[in-house]
């Protein structure tokens, strides 16, 4: 799982769809550091988010619509066969969504009366006008005269930076308006990961992440102990009960009995994450094999070349007429003699590779042979 991608996914994305927001998340956890080569089926998302095919394929083409997924390297699935071979997706990190609008330097106005305080650049022609409409103020206004405040001769104080908020889908995951969980910006991946738990969680759940996120500190304990995010959310928030009273409550009964690791654990989660964990790991061995495989295969092409680079250079040293008693030797030991055909030029030249490699490429060997052949030939 990236970190990054992750980070990416859940705070820094353009606001999407809460589904397909999921479903970004689900393919950052599947690529590499880069958000590069996520490569699950249509048919594992929806089996692990616990929705149709048919949505998960919609809105892959709405993250593909809207830039935030590329199509990758399809060379990583090309072990795969056709009818089954998935898509690979390269998500786009540089894509993020605009800033919020600075309002620091904006007051509150209510009704007919501007609450913003008078300051020593208020033009003085505007003593005794309303602010807002620029009226008069005559009478009283059930029995309240207006205040001036008196100019301010201290510096003004820097207004707080505003705090980080969830993305929008995650902080109205219930489907109100409710405010969203405030967060500190933050690169701890073991920060990401646990708002990445808890994000998991509230959306299978129907609640927002602020709800549970008093159950951080437990989070990142059982993550510090060895289990991984995707399996402690798929066992946290596997099998939830048709009507949840609290979640903060059920949340905190089911960290009181987490077992020690998802390898001792037979719940629903931790099966299917066992069995991505497996798939996972299969794949792993096979693009090791497919590695392997095709370093082997560029050594022996480099071998084969470096010898016959050796053997024209041999053949070039000794000359036409003594490699030609070479030739001729090895083609009469070879039974070409009495056909009547012509041997190829590249059965000539693995002839000869057999005679070089009979005398481990030694020159002056090879040259002493081809030396005697043809004083035995002259003396005939």
């Amino acid at each position: 799982m990236s970190s990054t991608a992750v980070a990416w996914a859940l705070y820094h994305a353009p606001k999407v769809d809460p589904t397909a927001r999921l479903i970004l998340v689900y393919l950052a956890e599947h690529a590499d550091k880069d958000g590069r080569g996520a490569w699950p089926s249509a048919s594992t998302i929806a089996e692990d988010l616990e929705v149709s095919i048919p949505t998960v394929r919609r809105h892959l083409k709405a993250l593909e619509d809207g830039q935030l997924i590329v199509r990758g390297t399809q060379e990583l699935v090309a072990h795969i066969s056709a009818d089954r071979r998935p898509v690979v997706w390269d998500l786009s990190l540089d894509i993020r969504k605009p800033p919020p609008a600075d309002r620091s330097g904006l007051s509150p106005v209510i009704g007919r009366y501007d609450l913003r305080p008078i300051t020593g650049d208020t033009p003085s022609d505007l003593d005794g006008l309303s602010p807002v409409n620029e009226r008069p103020i005559t009478g009283a206004h059930h029995g309240l005269s207006p205040v001036i405040a008196k100019p301010s001769t201290e510096p003004k104080a820097e207004p707080p930076p505003a705090p980080t908020r969830l993305p929008a889908p995650l902080a109205t995951l219930d489907g109100g308006g409710g405010s969203a969980l405030e967060v500190e910006p933050d690169d701890d991946p073991d920060r990401i990961a646990v708002d990445a738990v808890l994000a998991s969680i509230a959306e299978r759940w129907g609640r927002r992440p602020d709800v549970i996120a008093g159950h951080a500190g437990r989070i990142r304990g059982a993550l510090t102990a060895g289990w991984p995010a995707p399996a402690l959310a798929e066992h946290l928030a596997a099998d939830p009960p048709a009507v949840i009273k609290s979640a903060a409550r059920l949340l905190g009964h089911r960290l009181a009995a987490l077992p020690a690791g998802p390898a001792c654990c037979d719940c629903p989660g931790c099966n299917r994450w066992r069995r991505l964990a497996d798939a996972d790991h299969r794949r792993a061995l096979e693009a090791e094999r497919r590695a392997a495989d095709h370093a082997a295969q560029a050594a022996a092409v480099e071998g084969a070349a470096r010898v016959a680079d050796a053997n024209a250079a041999i053949t070039n040293a000794l000359g036409g007429e003594l490699a030609s008693e070479l030739t001729a030797a090895a083609l009469a030991d070879a039974g070409w003699s009495s056909r009547k055909i012509r041997p190829l030029p590249s059965v000539v030249r693995g002839l000869l590779a057999d005679v070089y490699a009979r005398h481990d490429h030694d020159l002056e060997a090879i040259r002493s042979e081809a030396q005697n052949l043809h004083a035995a030939r002259a003396a005939s």
